[in-house]
């Protein structure tokens, strides 16, 4: 009995330590990394997500929910949306999907009206995200439809 309570205590200190279960820094790194791949001003949207403070939960960040606690505090689901400006004149902006790999438990991602043009290495990052059900590329400049093609046929057949 005694050891049960200490184990108890010993977790529940644990979890005090850490601020309660908050987002992997792996995880957060990736976030962190996912800003600096797109090209938007510093007061973007993106403000929430900081390099300043390392113990900043990226789980409370603006346009990320992660799972539960009992999950581990993954990040689920990422609203990247309309972050790229309307008056921005940009051309050829290619987005590298590599950036994704740090969320194996990603399960909805939203990327429309972003201006990409083209996407980077789409089904070997689709691959290390077996959760994804969920990505919403709608209202960009694709221009390679046999690549979107592929993406939807993908993930429409691990549902």
């Amino acid at each position: 009995m005694a050891l049960v309570l200490f184990m108890i205590v010993t977790l529940m200190l644990q979890l005090q330590m850490k601020g309660c279960v908050g987002c992997l820094e792996t995880e957060r790194m990736g976030l962190l990394q996912l800003k600096n791949g797109f090209k938007v001003e510093e007061e973007s949207m993106l403000k929430s997500w900081s390099h300043d403070d390392p113990s900043s939960d990226c789980c409370h960040w603006k346009r990320v929910k992660c799972s539960d606690a009992t999950t581990g505090g993954h990040v689920v689901h990422l609203s990247l949306d309309e972050l790229i400006p309307a008056s921005y004149e940009l051309e050829n902006q290619s987005l590298n999907l590599s950036l994704f790999h740090s969320f194996p438990r990603l399960q909805n991602l939203k990327l429309s009206f972003n201006k990409f043009s083209d996407l980077f290495d789409p089904i070997n990052v689709l691959t290390g995200m077996p959760m994804l059900q969920e990505l919403d590329q709608s209202n960009n400049g694709f221009t390679d439809f046999d690549k979107l093609g592929k993406i939807v046929i993908y993930i429409t057949r691990r549902s």
